[in-house]
């Protein structure tokens, strides 16, 4: 019962009330718990499953060959990360509204569908509120931030997963590093090298030498290597330095840029929420307003009917009298709403004390109101 609510309070405090009276009466918090701990399990799911493809990357990648194609691995773990922070970074700059009603909405409100069709009859408030956390947390701002930390942190999972399991390999077996191309020159991967370096040696990485790049060309011919599929050893030296300057690579352009996207997408999301408003305009609310809002206090006759009706005349020439089948209470007040203007009022039969005056327009219906708030008899209206 929402009536007992202050007659003042805004509508906002009103709806809020009103949210925490449905709660409690239909135990929403462990309905919207349950939809919580089933986002949880998916996000723990996709996560896993990114550290998987991950590893299988660089699996895949390295092969059981003791060489590693440095560029090809680089390709693999970077390059589709590369092209996912562009693709974010075009969504978030423009505003794209699929960002938030793409994909990823339409398979929530697909599992929504799918659990409500599963549940029974008793259950259909537990896939309401699936559905209704899905759109809280996946709509709007908030949504297109809480979907930005999502697929940051696959990412994170992704090449992290990468980066563990390449440093286990090069813990434990011995690689020799090598690249090749068919149609671009060497120049492109020796000054691609010169330029991935340069952020590495400032950290302290140690990088390989232009000599060093264009030597583990596969097929370059110099002392320790051989034309063909047979390679030679590097020395422990050229091993080091393609080893650092790998896993540099991988944190300085993968992971590190992505920490950062991570805590920014954090900071929005939580300004998000924390300057989130209702659209009150909607058809919902705007209708819940007239329920919780009513606007008793303004009413009035809008097209009233001035013509005697014969039983006005009748009662008119007959003298007043109280018909009153059973005594009243002691102290009984009276009021009368809407009488004809042949009738007089009050009644003879009533004091003054106990007359509360009759309602006719705006005015007299408020004065009455306000007498009634204060009441403590018995009310009559005729």
């Amino acid at each position: 019962e929402f009536s007992e609510l202050a007659e003042h309070k805004d509508f906002e405090q009103r709806l809020w009330q009103r949210a925490q009276c449905l709660v409690k009466q239909y135990d929403l918090s462990s309905i919207l718990a349950r939809a919580a701990r089933r986002s949880g399990y998916i996000k723990i799911f996709v996560l896993l499953t990114a550290a998987l493809l991950g590893m299988v990357g660089v699996s895949y990648a390295v092969s059981d060959s003791d060489t590693i194609n440095i560029y090809w691995l680089l390709l693999v773990l970077l390059g589709f990360n590369f092209l996912s922070m562009l693709l974010w970074l075009t969504t978030i700059s423009l505003n794209v509204k699929g960002l938030t009603s793409g994909l990823f909405a339409r398979l929530s409100g697909w599992l929504s569908r799918y659990l409500e069709s599963k549940n029974h009859d008793a259950d259909r408030t537990g896939a309401e509120a699936d559905r209704a956390w899905l759109a809280c947390h996946f709509s709007g701002a908030v949504g297109k931030w809480q979907l930005s930390k999502i697929t940051h942190q696959f990412w994170l999972a992704y090449l992290s997963a990468g980066l563990v399991f390449l440093v286990l390999l090069l813990m434990v077996r011995q690689y020799d590093f090598i690249w090749g191309t068919t149609l671009l020159s060497d120049d492109i991967f020796i000054g691609l090298t010169e330029v991935l370096s340069m952020p590495l040696n400032a950290v302290g990485f140690a990088t390989p030498s232009p000599e060093q790049v264009e030597g583990t060309r596969i097929g370059a011919s110099q002392a320790g290597l051989l034309h063909g599929d047979a390679l030679l050893s590097l020395s422990a030296e050229q091993r080091s330095h393609w080893a650092q300057f790998l896993l540099g690579a991988l944190l300085c352009f993968g992971i590190l840029p992505r920490v950062f996207l991570l805590a920014l997408s954090s900071l929005m999301s939580a300004r998000s929420r924390r300057v989130f408003t209702l659209d009150f305009y909607q058809p919902y609310y705007i209708s819940l307003r007239q329920r919780l809002m009513p606007l008793a206090s303004h009413g009035q006759v809008v097209d009233a009917d001035t013509a005697p009706s014969p039983a006005s005349k009748k009662v008119a020439s007959s003298p007043p009298v109280t018909p009153v089948p059973h005594p009243l209470p002691a102290g009984t007040r009276w009021v009368a709403v809407e009488l004809g203007r042949d009738l007089g009022w009050p009644l003879s039969s009533i004091s003054a004390a106990d007359d509360l005056g009759q309602v006719t327009d705006r005015e007299s219906l408020s004065r009455t109101l306000q007498q009634l708030q204060t009441l403590d008899r018995p009310l009559l209206a005729v």
